[in-house]
């Protein structure tokens, strides 16, 4: 069906709306993108403008030297730039960039959103694709962010009530470790959201189906198209953008056929990194090197000179700074680009260099003791140092996570949000303007079993 009046303006305005699948990071194409071309392949005909307050994809991470936990009185770091990124260099330099897509979004929170930005742009369209995070991170159940999905429709067309939608469901993603309901509730979700739209829809107003989950992989663990279990790599971009522009060709008339995903997808560039350089660092030892546009994050092995055994790790920005380690200790490295699951670039060559320590020791007596819902560390004030604060460090050695840490201006810390029963290490560590210390041990703790007594120290300042 060709679609005429409201429904063929000229231009045709699309704003596409969506979280961090949609947004996409520097050296992507997006979906976004391949919706665009889509309609300049299969479309010619319709004059589309994709408009929105945002350009970009999420830039990669700005190098920086290790930082402290905050203490309690202490700003919030302002937020990084997250929308200044670019896109593949193998686009199309004509792509309409525009969108209203951020990294975190959710229904929740653009729906209280959606009315300015429809009154700002006018768009005749949406294309939406939100609901994950309101369930991934407990923003709402299935239920209530079907109601904030309906509130959202509610908001734009009361900003422009012509306007039309194509609401894709939530693709199920790898399984997340505690997240045993995620995938039914996905699944809950995209039930009564199929249910809901023709309720939704009104003739002026048409609101249509997306089928992301079956075109994306249809139960967790599937799907082919991700670079982190998640999010889109190559392939995933067409697969979204198939499935958007099949309601665009079935639903609204548009193109002469949907998309169809090629048989071939160029891989993503991943150049071996180059300059890379190791050098002392009065916390220990920097190893840093050009960054590689597009790459997500890089994979960086480690080892002292003369060790068989590397240590790998997966970072961010291009440099990676070791403070667990001894004066004059020599180090190697050896880097490489990633694109994430099945893409990796070549290592490196090794590059070399040695540690130097300039940062005050752990303070001593350090104590800790379990509490209930944690533990408390106490331990005495290191004299003749400068100390800026301390820092407890601590790591779930039960189900393997994060090291944390918590900061202290005097001599206590209480950490009171861990799991009962959990066996956790504790280090203790001073900070100056030199930077992080060398950690020392001061116990194991299970939470919520032993002598639950208070330390000494537990009445100073914390």
């Amino acid at each position: 069906m060709r679609l005429t009046g409201n429904m063929s303006p000229t231009p045709l305005k699309i704003m596409i709306v969506g979280d961090s699948i949609t947004h996409g990071e520097e050296g992507d194409f997006t979906w976004r993108y391949r919706v665009w071309e889509w309609f300049k392949n299969c479309a010619p005909e319709v004059d589309i403008k994709l408009v929105g307050p945002a350009v970009g994809t999420v830039p990669p991470q700005i190098p920086q030297p290790p930082q402290p936990p905050r203490l309690p009185w202490e700003k919030e770091p302002e937020d990084r730039d997250m929308t200044s990124g670019g896109y593949s260099r193998s686009a199309s330099k004509d792509f309409d960039k525009f969108h209203f897509s951020h990294t975190g979004r959710q229904v929740a929170w653009a729906m209280d959103r959606i009315k300015e930005q429809v009154e700002t742009y006018q768009p005749d369209m949406l294309l939406v694709m939100l609901g994950f995070n309101d369930m991934a991170w407990f923003v709402a159940g299935a239920e209530d962010t079907i109601k904030n999905t309906q509130k959202f429709i509610e908001e734009a067309r009361s900003a422009k009530p012509d306007i039309h939608f194509a609401i894709g469901n939530v693709l199920q993603r790898e399984h997340m470790h505690g997240r045993d309901d995620l995938a039914k509730m996905t699944a809950r979700y995209n039930c009564m959201l199929l249910d809901a739209i023709p309720e939704w829809s009104k003739k002026s107003s048409r609101v249509e189906h997306v089928e992301i989950e079956r075109n994306y992989g249809y139960t967790p663990d599937e799907c082919k198209g991700t670079h982190d279990g998640l999010h889109p790599n190559e392939l995933g971009d067409f697969q979204i953008a198939k499935a958007f522009t099949e309601t665009l060709h079935r639903a609204y008339g548009y193109g002469s056929k949907p998309l169809k995903v090629p048989a071939h997808i160029p891989e993503r560039p991943l150049p071996v990194p180059s300059n890379i350089k190791v050098q002392g660092v009065s916390y220990g030892v920097q190893c840093t090197f050009d960054a590689v546009y597009g790459s997500r994050g890089y994979d960086v092995r480690q080892r002292v000179k003369g060790s068989d055994d590397w240590n790998e790790m997966h970072i961010g920005p291009n440099q990676v700074d070791n403070s667990f380690t001894g004066d004059d200790t020599e180090w190697e490295y050896q880097v490489r680009s990633t694109g994430g699951i099945g893409q990796k670039g070549e290592w490196s060559e090794t590059a070399r260099g040695q540690a130097r320590r300039e940062t005050a020791p752990a303070p001593p007596n350090g104590k800790v003791f379990a509490t209930p819902k944690g533990f408390e560390a106490s331990w005495d004030e290191l004299q003749g140092w400068d100390v800026d604060r301390y820092c407890v460090l601590y790591q779930d050695k039960t189900s393997p996570g994060f090291l944390c840490g918590k900061a202290a201006a005097g001599t206590t810390a209480e950490v009171d949000d861990l799991e009962k029963d959990h066996r956790f290490e504790v280090w203790v560590q001073t900070w100056t303007s030199k930077g992080p210390g060398v950690p020392a041990g001061i116990g194991t703790i299970v939470v919520g079993s032993g002598v639950f007594s208070r330390p000494a120290s537990a009445s100073r300042q914390k």
